[in-house]
C-alpha cells in the first residue's frame, strides 16, 4: 500500500483526497497524511545531501510539501529549484503556483 501511495500522480491524490474527504474512507486519509509526511522527510534528507542541486529531488521534495500543506517550505524548495534550472518542466505551474494559491487567504 506504501508503494502504491509513492506512485500515485498529483490528479490521482487530489481524487483519493476528495474520495476520502467525502467520509466515504475514513481509515485511508490519514495513512495517505503520514506516508507524505514521511515522504517529504526522506526527500528533504536526500535533498540535503544532494546540497540542493538536484532538480528532480527538489521537485519531488517540493510536492510532498504541497500534499502535506506545507506551502511556504514548496515556494522555498520552487525558488531554489528555479534559480539553478529555470526551464525545469512543470515546477513552476505544478507546484508553485498552486502553493502560493494556498498561501493567500
Amino acid at each position: 500500500m506504501v508503494l502504491l501511495i509513492f506512485k500515485l500522480t498529483y490528479t490521482e491524490f487530489q481524487f483519493y483526497s476528495d474520495l476520502c474527504s467525502s467520509r466515504s474512507c475514513p481509515i485511508f486519509l490519514p495513512v495517505v497524511k503520514d506516508v507524505v509526511q514521511d515522504a517529504a522527510e526522506h526527500y528533504e534528507n536526500a535533498w540535503k545531501h544532494e546540497q540542493q542541486s538536484s532538480p528532480a529531488i527538489g521537485y519531488k521534495l517540493a510536492f510532498n510539501y504541497l500534499k502535506a500543506s506545507r506551502f511556504v517550505d514548496a515556494v522555498d524548495v520552487c525558488h531554489k529549484v528555479l534559480k539553478s534550472h529555470p526551464t525545469y518542466p512543470k515546477m513552476k505551474q505544478d507546484i508553485l503556483d498552486k502553493a502560493r494559491a494556498n498561501i493567500r487567504p
